[in-house]
């Protein structure tokens, strides 16, 4: 079986990204051993990638896509584009494409939308044409669908969900929207509600330094993580996202009660590491809420080191007698765990994936609560830890089973569009 995986990639600074594209990885060789995969990055090149498996080695291709204007080389999409047109020329990535039993897209979790802009719609779109445009099978791997707030946009993306072999939303919320994308061309079998392959990723201890430098083995250390994206441009980032609530007066103010009204250690987390100064760093947040705390956080505030692997980053999070999260991959890491997680939500994604666990009580939508009222609400889930433990060790294990099970269905799914493919037409009798 030859595939191409898209939207997600290994070793980004968005550990959510890289957190999809290790589930996904290991996912498939745990399905299909000897799977002969490609993973589309936003690199230069080919190179090549490993996954170690149930103690083996599994190797992969990492090929290089990007929305590039430099139009002569192999990475950019109009070049494969292009190329793909011609069976893939002397292009790696359109030939790997053209000679795929199927495309996977992710779009990284939930990028399938325009709420992030223009520029991007047109790049977790591209790729997907490009499969289209190849007459290769495109299955659309469980994420959110929307919002779009452009009806150009909607059409486009209405149109690659119903010219796909199959579409997974990863919530009851998501697949309402993607029912209604589908419309008269709806069939149960193609349109299916999973849950985000991030809910099955292996959790792998950091080194003995990382871990001794969070204070995650005195037993009263609590999560939280402090969204880059939202922080650091915080009057921008409510203009974007229609935030009412000030989300660093919310952050702010709710550590601050913490400190106060416990005797809990607090670890903040960062989830996107990207480079010193890019705006979206988490990094960068996390150290301006330790430097805004003052004195009161000395000893008890510690920001965890920037780790690269999501693998690592779950195993902390798994050690915290509460957790609390914005960027949504930095959640799920706590829910699949059964650690008590609440979340601060900038968009509508977030109560889908806590609506999975049958927690989405511990969902502060800042979007709709002002300050004093958020954190309220993020002091109410964390007075009920112990009532959400209680549910997530009942409703987690099907939830990582669900995980695996999509996979095997998406894998059936592609061998029977292979051997239909490869029957042989029957036009008649013989004269």
């Amino acid at each position: 079986m030859r595939l191409c995986l898209a939207g997600c990639s290994p070793m980004t600074g968005n550990l959510g990204v890289s957190a999809l594209c290790y589930s996904t990885l290991r996912a498939l060789f745990a399905e299909v051993p000897d799977v002969d995969l490609s993973v589309m990055d936003h690199g230069w090149g080919e190179r090549k990638g490993t996954l170690t498996v149930d103690d083996k080695v599994a190797g992969y291709r990492r090929l290089g896509m990007r929305l590039s204007k430099r139009y002569w080389r192999a990475e950019s999409l109009w070049n494969i584009r292009i190329s793909s047109r011609f069976g893939g020329l002397h292009n790696p990535s359109a030939r790997a494409i053209c000679e795929a039993d199927a495309v996977l897209d992710i779009s990284g979790g939930d990028s399938f939308t325009d709420i992030y802009g223009a520029k991007r719609f047109r790049t977790i779109s591209l790729i997907k044409k490009i499969a289209l445009e190849a007459r290769r099978p495109l299955v659309l791997l469980p994420q959110t669908y929307g919002p779009y707030r452009d009806s150009a946009s909607r059409l486009v993306a209405e149109q690659i969900v119903r010219q796909s072999t199959m579409a997974w939303a990863r919530d009851e919320e998501s697949f309402g929207t993607l029912k209604t994308m589908a419309g008269a061309d709806f069939e149960p079998a193609k349109y299916r509600c999973g849950v985000d392959v991030a809910f099955d990723l292996e959790s792998i201890p950091p080194d003995e330094k990382t871990r001794d430098e969070t204070n995650l083995l005195d037993g009263r250390a609590v999560g939280f993580n402090v969204s880059g994206l939202i922080y650091n441009g915080n009057a921008q980032a409510a203009r974007q996202y229609g935030l009412k609530a000030d989300y660093k007066e919310l952050v702010l103010g709710f550590l601050r009660k913490m400190l106060a009204e416990t005797s809990y250690s607090i670890v903040l987390v960062p989830h996107v590491t990207t480079q010193p100064g890019h705006y979206e760093s988490d990094v960068v947040a996390c150290e301006r809420v330790l430097e805004e705390l003052g004195p009161a956080a000395e000893g008890r505030v510690t920001v965890l080191p920037a780790l690269s692997d999501p693998r690592h980053v779950k195993w902390v999070i798994s050690h915290f007698e509460w957790f609390c999260g914005t960027r949504m991959h930095s959640t799920i890491a706590g829910l699949s765990t059964k650690v008590p997680t609440a979340a601060i939500a900038y968009s509508g994604k977030t109560r889908g994936v806590f609506g999975t666990c049958g927690v989405v009580e511990n969902v502060v939508d800042p979007r709709v609560l002002e300050t004093n009222e958020a954190i309220h609400e993020l002091w109410e889930a964390w007075m009920r830890r112990k009532e959400t433990k209680a549910k997530l060790e009942r409703t987690v294990p099907g939830v990582i089973a669900r995980a695996r099970e999509q996979i095997r269905d998406i894998v059936a799914q592609i061998r029977c569009e292979s051997s239909e493919a490869a029957a042989p037409v029957t036009t008649g009798a013989a004269v």
